[in-house]
Order: C-alpha cells, then sequence, then structure tokens
C-alpha cells in the first residue's frame, strides 16, 4: 500500500457495495445526510482540538502535516504566540460549526457539501488542510452507508 493509497478493511463490504450498486438509483443520500454531516463535523473538531502550536507545527488527527508558522508572521502578529494553528483565534474552526453564519451543511439527494464559507478558509486551507479524506474519516463514511443499507434491506 502506497503513502497515496487509503485502505478500508471491513468484514461484509462487498456484499453492502453490491447492495448499493443494485439499489443505486432508489439510493437516496439525504436519509444520511445528518449522520455524514456529525462525522465531518467530528472529524474536524478533533482536527481543531489537537493542532499543534504556532511555533512548531506538527501532524494534525488525519496525518497531514501543519506547518508551524514563520518567524517572521509571529514577529508582526505577537498575539498569535503561545496559540495552536488555526485555532488561536477561534473564527476558522467556529465557521465550521453547525449554526455559524459561515458553517456550509448542503445536502441533496446525492451528495453532502460540508466546510467554511469564509474567504480565507481556502487559502488557509492549502497549506493546512481542514477537511481531507483519511483512512479514519473513510471507515467512519463506510460503515454509516453499510448501515443505512443493512438497515433498508
Amino acid at each position: 500500500m502506497t503513502s497515496s493509497t487509503i485502505g478500508i478493511e471491513i468484514e461484509g463490504l462487498d456484499l453492502a457495495i453490491a447492495a448499493l450498486v443494485q439499489t443505486s438509483e432508489a439510493v437516496d443520500i439525504s436519509e444520511l445526510a445528518t449522520d455524514l454531516y456529525l462525522i465531518a463535523q467530528a472529524d474536524v473538531d478533533e482536527r481543531f482540538r489537537t493542532a499543534p502550536p504556532v511555533r512548531s507545527g506538527g501532524v494534525v488527527y488525519g496525518g497531514v502535516t501543519w506547518p508551524a508558522l514563520t518567524t517572521a508572521y509571529l514577529a508582526a502578529n505577537p498575539r498569535r504566540e503561545g496559540g495552536q494553528i488555526l485555532r488561536d483565534e477561534g473564527e476558522l474552526m467556529n465557521s465550521i460549526q453547525e449554526g455559524d453564519s459561515d458553517n456550509i451543511a448542503e445536502t441533496s439527494p446525492n451528495t453532502v457539501i460540508f466546510g467554511s464559507a469564509l474567504p480565507k478558509a481556502r487559502g488557509l486551507s492549502k497549506d493546512r488542510p481542514m477537511l481531507f479524506i483519511h483512512k479514519e474519516l473513510a471507515d467512519n463514511v463506510v460503515n454509516a452507508i453499510a448501515l443505512r443499507i443493512a438497515e433498508n434491506a
């Protein structure tokens, strides 16, 4: 398995996928929307909760490295000293919370969109991704889908 591959091993997954393919026309993921939203929310919450210090940077939940803030940036923004990356001010973290005016939570019969509408979120996420697929997130999503298929079988 290469570092860019995500392995998912769940007993019975092949049967769940076969059932999903057979009923794909009838599958409406809006039934799963709340579950998928909560899974994404918990994933991001854990990333922010464990965010590394601004001076050292480090690997965040999900296996992505957030680099330290530069010495020049910290000198120009002393209020950031001693904080956590992308968390010390709270604006970005709050924008991903349910009910915040900048929170994006959209669902349709075949799509769930989750994120932040803050203009700076896109730029910040380039070097320090907040939302990304990793094994634990993929496992949680697959488990929710398999559970829904089993409930409807």
